[in-house]
């Protein structure tokens, strides 16, 4: 119901409404009353004391209406929605990124209250927490025990299956089936799992992204047969060898249906692949459905090998220069653990034109190049950019006028390669979906523009000596921008590790030079610079070896600036952003309003190791800028600072970051691990881990668990996290 004026004012006598008629019209100069009575303003004080009580009875009557949506969290009022989570017992979560409303919490909380208790209420409500893939599993049905005639089990526990090879493979997993004795520590702490009461919850906490999406120019990723040995080839593109993952689950979490292990994000093994390829082999219909597939071009077209085409084999290295295996007479072997493959003696490599794979690997960040959604790709718009529409591999020679209407000209030269862009061209993009590998060929690339800034984006450089931007219009001011790339010089060994040091970017005097969610080899800075990295990793060769120096010792650095970045080895800079000098008060840092204001370093890790001769970090200027909540190594020569670690009264051995992995191809590189010190995994400004693992809110999310995990428990039972990447 709604209060109308007119309503209300009809129901008074017509002498009184007459009466403020004219009142009203004499109050505006009219010589008589208005024959029509239509005009609102010609009524006197009595109309407008009734539109001032429609006016409140309105608010009454829609207050008390919305009385009765108050009750249902999908109806109240904001205000309410708090009051219900307190009255449900709702507790308040950290924000992990999600987006999550907090009506959608308390929403959340109310459909999982009913269904306390069960599994799936469990694996639901620590999915919503953390935002990790989870299987819950119960281990008291896993005991060996002695079977009792008054209660059969129809999956009775027993002893280990020695002629199990598939059972083995999944030791200390989720899908673990293999009989243990009690133990009796608790799983709250990780001191044991198989016990009556306990249930383990199996994380998968690394992003699994699919390579080599087929697209209309391109059947898949393009990969190159190893050097000597025809037939043999490896997915990953860097030469080294890098684990398959399973396809992970492509549909929404569902409160009322338990997680299956065949769509967990985990890595795929050689016995998994051995007991059921059908699962992990794309059809040759779908290259994108299984967990990888495998096709070759020759001269009769393009071939796709099925389920019943491809055999699990071990192909680790059996000498220095030979597999384990050879190639099979008649089918493809696939090592997923190594990442490797060889095509069958069928199959004349001589014909073979191009191997093709689409796979899916496992990352611990999402930065580096990588294949990306449309949200994740910046404008696109030919007549500014050179786009990248396949994944493939290609040569820095192949960058031509002929692959790219962007590009005006390339060069090789004595010492290098020269690509030139076109006037009004400022963009090297990858496509959506697209994810190639550029091989610099061991070469000096020079790369010419002529706007006022730069943009590479989505791509990855192999095997080149160093990448120079050079603004074509000799202006000192300009901008070059590296977001979502990888960048490596030399190539790597089978074991993802390189062969000496490159500093794969070598800025221009007064450069503004920004790296964004991508993986560097190492800079070098020169004159008046300014190098602004943000949620990177710069990948030196070793700690005692300069990640970002000087192009030499007779010249200048630049202004640095680090902000939630990881670098592995030593800085040596003129000076870091941050601040004015010492004897003032102020600390510049940057925020969202001004967000090009330098920041000096912050949340980042520094690993480096001093030698004879050189700190750390070594700097010409230490009586300006900043450095806040990092990890700094001991005798670095930094200016002030605040909240940083190892202090001097911290143990350097004890408070230090330790991480997973430090080889690129490794799923766990850069991850860190629980047991770091809580100073650095939870020691940036806002609580989270420090390093280039700050957004990935790793504490908020184990906050979270620790807040959640005993409330969708039945009495008596415990929970414990098991991570198993």
């Amino acid at each position: 119901m709604s209060y109308q004026l007119d309503d209300l004012f009809e129901l008074l006598p017509a002498l009184y409404r007459l009466r403020d008629h004219d009142q009203g019209g004499a109050a505006r100069g009219k010589d008589g009353p208005d024959p029509t009575y239509s005009d609102p303003r010609d009524y006197g004080p009595l109309r407008s004391l009734l539109s001032v009580m429609a006016h409140e009875g309105q608010i009454v009557h829609d207050d008390i209406a919305q009385l009765y949506d108050d009750h249902f969290i999908e109806t109240c009022a904001p205000w309410v929605i708090p009051y219900i989570g307190d009255l449900v017992g709702a507790r308040e979560m950290e924000d992990i990124g999600d987006d999550q409303s907090a009506r959608q919490r308390v929403a959340l909380t109310l459909a999982l209250r009913q269904r306390k208790g069960t599994l799936t209420a469990l694996e639901f409500a620590m999915r919503a927490a953390t935002g990790w893939p989870v299987m819950a599993v119960e281990y008291w049905d896993r005991l060996a025990t002695t079977e009792s005639l008054r209660r059969v089990r129809m999956d009775p526990g027993g002893t280990a299956d020695l002629c199990d090879p598939v059972a083995h493979s999944h030791v200390n997993t989720a899908l673990d089936r293999t009989p243990r004795s009690a133990e009796f520590g608790r799983i709250a702490t990780g001191h044991g799992r198989w016990n009556l009461p306990n249930i383990g919850l199996h994380f998968y906490r690394q992003e699994v992204r699919i390579h080599g999406t087929p697209r209309q120019d391109s059947p898949g990723d393009l990969v190159m047969p190893i050097k000597g040995a025809p037939g043999h080839y490896r997915f990953g593109q860097l030469g080294a060898d890098e684990p398959l993952f399973q396809r992970p689950e492509m549909t929404a979490p569902d409160m009322n249906t338990r997680a299956s292990a065949d769509r967990m994000p985990m890595r795929l093994s050689r016995w998994m692949l051995f007991d059921d390829p059908a699962r992990h082999v794309a059809p040759t219909s779908d290259a994108t459905a299984g967990s990888f597939s495998i096709a070759i071009v020759t001269n009769t077209g393009l071939t796709r090998f099925g389920a019943n085409d491809i055999f699990s084999a071990n192909l680790s290295n059996r000498t220095a220069s030979a597999w384990h295996h050879g190639r099979h007479a008649d089918k493809v072997l696939v090592d997923p653990e190594l990442g490797r493959f060889t095509l069958p003696l069928s199959v004349d490599t001589n014909e073979v034109q191009g191997a093709y794979v689409t796979w899916h690997r496992g990352r611990s960040h999402a930065i580096g190049g990588h294949e990306r959604s449309d949200t994740e790709t910046p404008g696109a718009d030919p007549d500014v950019s050179a786009l990248f529409p396949a994944t493939t591999r290609l040569k820095i020679s192949e960058l031509t006028p002929a692959f790219s209407s962007a590009i005006e000209s390339m060069n090789v030269l004595s010492n290098g390669v020269r690509v030139t862009l076109k006037s009004g061209v400022n963009r090297m993009i990858a496509l959506p979906g697209a994810f190639p590998t550029i091989d610099c060929e061991n070469k000096q690339v020079f790369l010419i523009f002529r706007e006022p800034d730069l943009l590479l984006s989505g791509l990855r450089f192999v095997n080149t000596q160093r990448i120079i931007a050079t603004n074509g219009n000799k202006t000192g001011d300009n901008r070059v921008t590296v977001e979502d790339c990888t960048v490596l010089g030399r190539p790597l060994g089978s074991n993802g590790q390189r062969k000496g040091p490159r500093w794969v970017f070598r800025m221009q005097n007064t450069q503004h030079f920004e790296i964004r969610r991508s993986i560097v080899e190492g800079l070098e800075t020169r004159t008046d610079t300014e190098l602004d990295i943000e949620d990177s990793v710069i990948w030196g060769n070793a700690p005692d070896v300069a990640a970002i120096k000087r192009r030499n010792s007779g010249v200048t650095g630049g202004l640095v600036s680090l902000r939630r970045s990881t670098v592995l080895g030593r800085l040596e800079v003129d000076e870091l952003g941050g601040g004015s000098r010492m004897d003032t008060a102020i600390i510049d840092v940057a925020s969202e309003t001004e967000p090009d204001r330098e920041v000096g370093i912050e949340n980042s890790i520094i690993l480096a190791t001093a030698t004879e001769d050189k700190a750390p970090i070594e700097l010409a200027v230490t009586n300006t800028g900043c450095v806040r909540y990092s990890y700094i190594p001991p005798g670095s020569q930094v200016p002030r600072r605040f909240a940083c670690v190892p202090s001097l009264a911290d143990n350097p051995l004890q408070v230090a970051p330790r991480f997973t992995s430090q080889s690129i191809t490794d799923p766990g590189f850069y991850q860190m691990e629980f047991d770091t010190d809580p100073a650095v995994f939870s020691g940036a400004d806002d609580g989270q881990e420090m390093g280039v693992g700050n957004s990935l809110r790793t504490t908020a999310r184990l906050n979270n668990l620790a807040r959640t995990k005993e409330e969708f428990l039945r009495f008596g039972f415990a929970a414990g996290p098991c991570f198993e990447t």
